[in-house]
């Protein structure tokens, strides 16, 4: 059961919850399956029809069903297709991404007198990345393509046998 600081149960029957960045829903599992609740309404958000769905990030989820893997959002809306073998997020810079992180502007950021000017416009670059658009890296047959955030293929599958996501400012 899910309770809350009072101990009253807000959910019941559903096992491995897991909050989702940004949004007052929770990841469930019922059974085999995954889905997605409003623990305060009890409503059902996305029907627990997936064998795995992975955290939500930038309102995306990667989603598994038999057929194989896929992204829906945070309505249930299918971004890219159930077909692949693997599906991964790549920041801007084409490093992975495996949960949102949190996006610090420079102007928050208090600066100590010892942190170098090396150390300053690293993170001036890493909030860059963060703040700019994320893709997809998509594999089907053993073959690797890059999609847009919002599904649109940027390179076909298997057009190139290695590709890297670089980002110049």
């Amino acid at each position: 059961d899910l309770m809350d600081t009072n101990g009253n149960v807000l959910l019941s029957g559903y096992t491995d919850y897991k909050i989702i960045d940004g949004s007052k829903w929770l990841i469930f599992k019922q059974g085999n399956h995954y889905g997605v609740v409003d623990p305060i309404s009890k409503k059902v958000i996305i029907k627990n029809e997936f064998e795995q769905l992975d955290s939500f990030i930038r309102n995306l989820g990667i989603a598994k069903k038999a057929s194989g893997y896929g992204v829906i959002d945070i309505n249930d809306k299918t971004i890219l297709p159930f077909d692949y073998e693997e599906i991964r997020v790549l920041a801007a810079n084409g490093n992975h991404k495996y949960s949102s992180s949190p996006v610090i502007g420079m102007s928050d950021l208090i600066f100590d007198a010892n942190i170098t000017e090396q150390v300053k416009q690293r993170l001036a670059y890493e909030v860059q990345i963060e703040q700019a658009p994320y893709f997809f890296e998509v594999t089907k047959n053993g073959k690797t393509g890059i999609c847009n955030w919002d599904g649109k293929t940027i390179i076909p599958l298997g057009k190139y046998q290695n590709s890297k996501l670089h980002y110049y400012n």
